[in-house]
């Protein structure tokens, strides 16, 4: 009980889902053990099978957060999904504030990982760690993320602006290796895409 709520305590770890696995069957030590933020409760002897059926949910669960995360600060196509949990305000700051640091340096090639965490006051595996949790993206691809919704915008906002032009002001210098990014996190190539929103 003090590790569940240690773990709910601390920005970086609020995240990590926590199954009870205990003798304590009583009703008190079952609700005991919710309060203190467990997301499961299992009594011993348990089943396999239950376990699984219980993590399987908490995974489920899980990408549907992480979609609907994306969707909050505007990364993710998808509308925000109702009667999903908002993100406790620490992990809700916390993408905001990722979000907005690789806006800032969003026309810089060399922007960095390195970079991102140095500017969050946070290490490369406590960022890794938090970014993955809550979108499922690892920092790199988060990166790529925002800069190619940045790149829709221009698109939309630009009909007549080059891809190639596109592609600088989002911080990639090749527009041919912007056009297969672009291509795979959305389907088709900034031309086809834009031309489609005409």
């Amino acid at each position: 009980l003090a590790l569940t709520e240690a773990l709910r305590k601390n920005p970086l770890t609020i995240h990590i889902p926590v199954i009870l696995l205990t003798a304590r069957a009583g009703i008190d030590n079952k609700v005991q053990g919710l309060d203190q933020g467990a997301d499961a409760y299992l009594e011993k002897p348990f089943h396999k099978e239950e376990l699984r059926a219980v993590m399987g949910r908490l995974l489920e669960k899980s990408r549907q957060l992480q979609q609907h995360n994306m969707a909050s600060v505007g990364l993710a196509e998808e509308p925000v999904a109702e009667g999903i949990p908002a993100l406790s305000e620490p992990d809700d700051n916390f993408l905001k504030q990722a979000t907005e640091v690789v806006a800032q340096y969003i026309g810089e090639p060399q922007f960095s990982v390195e970079q991102m965490h140095n500017a969050l006051l946070m290490s490369q595996s406590g960022l890794q760690r938090k970014l993955k949790s809550i979108t499922g993206l690892s920092p790199v691809l988060f990166i790529r993320r925002v800069r190619m919704n940045r790149a829709r915008q221009l698109l939309l906002e630009n009909p007549d602006k080059p891809v190639s032009a596109i592609a600088q002001a989002c911080g990639i210098e090749d527009a041919a290796y912007f056009s297969r990014i672009f291509k795979k996190e959305y389907g088709m190539t900034p031309v086809e895409w834009r031309d489609m929103q005409t």
